[in-house]
Formats: structure tokens, C-alpha cells, sequence
């Protein structure tokens, strides 16, 4: 199959940002693997608008190249392997999507995540690589994409933990806005109108 055109987009982008990030071809039926991606989805999801991360795309200097994956490497790709992975290394467990596709006779995996609706994804199981220095999931950790490098890695700086509290208070004003509106509380306007009252109070 091949990919959809907004893929294909941030496929030949080829520059890392916030909310897109690269990896080169990987087997996905390792647990280094799973362990990586998990970190990745719960970087992505931790951050307003979420991202997307590509894999099959190797680095060549500052740019990276659109190589796709290995035979070998597609074969191994199994989505619900990768889903319970993240299911019982993450909470809550982030909202994604997984696609395989072609593109100039390369196979890419596109990974969508989309953004936290209540509260912050943790890791809540560490794993680390044998004979590695650090571990790759470390249990109790927030991850996020940085505002200062496009990395997946621990939540650190105040300026990234303030982006979070506030992104976590607009989900969860909005997240009461609906809850309000289908129990017949409020009418969707009078929702409307009390969350940008509140919001200007932030």
C-alpha cells in the first residue's frame, strides 16, 4: 500500500522538528525496539498537537536520508505487539495509530500520536539493554519533546514543565466542557463561552 500524501510530506521533509521525529530501519520484534518506540510515543503525546514519528529514514549529516525499511525488518512489523508493549510500559496508555506503506519502492512506518486528553502519559515500566549506560524506559518518568531540541527524553527544564501544566489544564477544562455539555449541565455555547472566560484567568 502506498502512503498517504500527508505522509509522504513528512516523509520527504527530512529535517527533525518537535512534533516529527525519525528513525532508521529497526526489527520490530526486539524488545530494544518496543522499548524505543514507547519512548517516542510517550515524548509525542506529552506535548501539545502531539507528533509523528517515521521509521526508515537514516541520518546523513543534519538532514536524513529516505532509505525505508530492511525485507527483513518488514516482515517483523506485528502492530498489536507493539500496542500491548506501550499498553504496559505507559499510563495512561497514549491514543495511536500505526501505518506501513511504500514510497519510491520504500517501506516506511508511520507512527501518529496524538496529544494527552486528561493526564501526562508516565512510564510505569523501566527497561534497560543489556550492557547499555542508561536505560532507554525509566519507571516514574515523564518523556517529552523538548521546546530546546527535537529529542525524546525526560521531562527536565521548567520551561518544559510549564508547557506541560498548561497544557494539561486546557485538556482537562476542555475535557469537563464536554463531560458537562453530554450530561445536559450546560449547552455546548454556555460551554464555550465559560472555558475562554476561564482560560483568560490562566
Amino acid at each position: 500500500m502506498d502512503l498517504k500524501q500527508s505522509h509522504i510530506e513528512l516523509v520527504v521533509y527530512g529535517r527533525e522538528e518537535r512534533h516529527l521525529e525519525y528513525k532508521g530501519t529497526l526489527d520490530f520484534a526486539t524488545e530494544a525496539t518496543k522499548a524505543v518506540l514507547t519512548r517516542c510515543i510517550a515524548a509525542h503525546t506529552n506535548i501539545r498537537d502531539g507528533g509523528v514519528i517515521i521509521v526508515g529514514m537514516e541520518k546523513d549529516g543534519e538532514t536524513y536520508k529516505r532509505t525505508g525499511l530492511k525485507p527483513e525488518h518488514i516482515e517483523s512489523i506485528k502492530t498489536d505487539d507493539i500496542r500491548d508493549y506501550v499498553m504496559a510500559h505507559l499510563t495512561p496508555t497514549p491514543n495511536f495509530t500505526i501505518d506501513v506503506g511504500t514510497f519510491e519502492n520504500n517501506t516506511f512506518v508511520i507512527i501518529s500520536v496524538s496529544p494527552f486528553t486528561r493526564y501526562p502519559s508516565v512510564c510505569v515500566r523501566g527497561y534497560r539493554e543489556p550492557d547499555a549506560k542508561r536505560p532507554t524506559l525509566t519507571q516514574g518518568v515523564i518523556y517529552i519533546r523538548s521546546k530546546r531540541k527535537p529529542e525524546s527524553m525526560p521531562l527536565q527544564t521548567l520551561e518544559d514543565l510549564e508547557d506541560m501544566i498548561d497544557m494539561a489544564t486546557d485538556q482537562w477544562m476542555q475535557y469537563r466542557a464536554r463531560r458537562d455539555v453530554a450530561a445536559g449541565y450546560v449547552s455546548p455555547e454556555d460551554s464555550r463561552r465559560r472555558f475562554d472566560a476561564e482560560g483568560a484567568d490562566l
